[in-house]
């Protein structure tokens, strides 16, 4: 068997999609559909394939349009037959209400979806079901790719700036002849008495004060005279540096978000699951992609034959059911039903009945959108300030942690909603809010944050990014709800529990 094209035409002799599996000039191929209109329309036979001297066509009416297949002669025409079958409802799958617009803008995933059906020419042993994974799976390992490589590069990036920046602060102390304001003497004055820069060990930040008049001396001894210095720093410092800045708790008393708490589970149980992706380029371009499932569990098989009622969100979203849900009543109806009203769903084990994806470049689709404005001050000093808001008002986010990078230096904390804290063996500071939007009155709702910090560093502002957020939500980012669950035979209400929640698979800020 060789196929040498699929075809999808109206029966007015337009063709919309036409996939070659083999090195077919493209005036050759329109010949061949052109001829093919001409031919089934002057047959009265109620057959499913035409033949002429070198080709033969198979095809199969859908709607206003044909589905059909090119091949040679010689192929075996039962095979062929099952190949149309298989194209057929690959067709039927993607363009769930066949309109000539539809199939023009699902135009490439047809394609795709027919390039696993067939390869060179011959079928593979493939099913529906398996199509969809293929094509998902692909995408995503694609996606993962980009998104590691991306981040590799970044990483790179910012070591590259901090090592350059750790040069620079070094031979600035080296070449330090008065102490720095308190500020700058708390963020870097450590790393300017550690031992690397004198033969013999340094003095600890907490040996007391000697006496001034030691101090004004000069020696010509030059290991004394920089032992001395030092000496003189670290006094300094243990004079002037100010208090532990008491918005910042320990460690151990910033509470960790806590494992997604499953509900109790009734007759029925459905669990909703979404997975985000979301890429936004500081003052540029927003990507997000939102992946849904959705799996029901009967409990008790009492309650096994029964359907669900949902409401789609108004955003456009892509929706696949598992074959043996009925899609015609899904697109109407928006019902999640078998298609065999006298078949019954499998008790004790989740039966994933629908995916849904979500793809949008709007700001205003993202459930939590955050800012984050550097400011250098002329001092040697750059201030920051970054804020978050949700932008969905129909959801709760909870547990919100945002990490910014500070290139090993510690800031200086000015105002916090939340709690922070600094990691200094990564540079980050990681700023945690409890919960923001939800229900209640306008007013009465928080649904943005801000936190304003200062470091004594001033370069490019692309050193604080990027900047990594991750959240918990038990509200769905499009707003997919499910609303009933009725029983088949008297329409009579199930009982039945819903577990929502929301993951963050990717959450960036970069810098364009």
């Amino acid at each position: 068997m060789v196929v040498l094209s699929a075809a999808i035409s109206t029966k007015g002799g337009k063709v919309l999609l036409a996939r070659q599996f083999q090195d077919i000039p493209k005036l050759r191929v329109e010949g061949l559909l052109a001829a093919f209109s001409k031919l089934v329309g002057s047959t009265d036979k109620n057959h499913s394939y035409l033949e002429t001297d070198s080709v033969r066509y198979l095809y199969t009416p859908l709607e206003q349009f044909y589905v059909l297949l090119i091949t040679n002669k010689a192929s075996n025409i039962l095979e062929d037959l099952e190949t149309l079958e298989l194209i057929y409802k690959v067709t039927t799958d993607f363009c769930r209400v066949p309109e000539e617009e539809d199939i023009l803008n699902k135009a490439y995933d047809l394609c795709f979806a027919f390039d696993e059906v067939i390869t060179g020419g011959y079928r593979e042993k493939v099913t529906l079901q398996q199509i969809h994974q293929y094509l998902e799976m692909d995408s995503q390992d694609e996606r993962l790719y980009e998104m590691i490589e991306k981040s590799k590069r970044r990483e790179a990036q910012e070591e590259a700036k901090r090592r350059q920046h750790q040069i620079e602060q070094d031979r600035r102390d080296g070449r330090m002849n008065e102490p720095y304001p308190p500020v700058a003497q708390q963020t870097y004055a450590r790393p300017a008495v550690t031992p690397q820069a004198t033969p013999t060990p340094s003095p600890s930040l907490h040996r007391p004060a000697p006496a001034p008049s030691q101090k004004k001396g000069m020696s010509l001894a030059p290991v004394t005279k920089k032992n001395e210095f030092l000496e003189e720093l670290n006094s300094e410092i243990e004079s002037t540096a100010p208090p532990p800045q008491e918005q910042q708790p320990p460690a151990s008393s910033i509470p960790q978000a806590p494992q997604h708490q499953q509900i109790e589970q009734r007759n029925v149980h459905i669990t909703q699951e979404e997975k985000v992706v979301v890429s936004l380029v500081h003052d540029g371009p927003v990507s997000m992609e939102v992946k849904g499932d959705v799996s029901i569990l009967i409990n008790d098989p009492k309650c096994a034959r029964v359907y669900t009622s949902i409401v789609k969100p108004v955003r456009s979203a892509q929706y696949k059911t598992h074959p043996n849900i009925d899609k015609n009543r899904f697109a109407k109806e928006n019902v999640l039903a078998l298609k065999n009203p006298g078949r019954s769903l499998p008790t004790g084990t989740p039966l994933g009945v629908l995916k849904y994806r979500l793809v949008s470049d709007r700001e205003e689709d993202l459930p939590l959108s955050a800012t984050c404005w550097p400011t250098p001050n002329g001092d040697g000093t750059t201030s920051c300030i970054v804020e978050c808001e949700v932008q969905q008002p129909h959801m709760q986010i909870n547990f919100i942690e945002i990490h910014i990078p500070t290139l090993s230096f510690s800031p200086t904390v000015e105002n916090v909603d939340g709690m922070f804290q600094y990691d200094g063996n990564q540079g980050i500071l990681m700023w945690r809010i409890p919960g923001l939007g939800g229900e209640g009155e306008e007013e009465e709702r928080k649904t943005s944050a801000s936190l304003e910090f200062k470091i004594p560093y001033e370069g490019d502002v692309s050193a604080f990014f990027p900047i990594r957020i991750s959240f918990t939500s038990t509200d769905s980012i499009p707003g997919f709800q499910i609303q009933n669950v009725q029983f088949v035979d008297d329409n009579g209400d199930a009982p039945f529990s819903v577990d929502q929640k929301v993951e963050v698979e990717s959450y960036e800020i970069v810098h364009q």
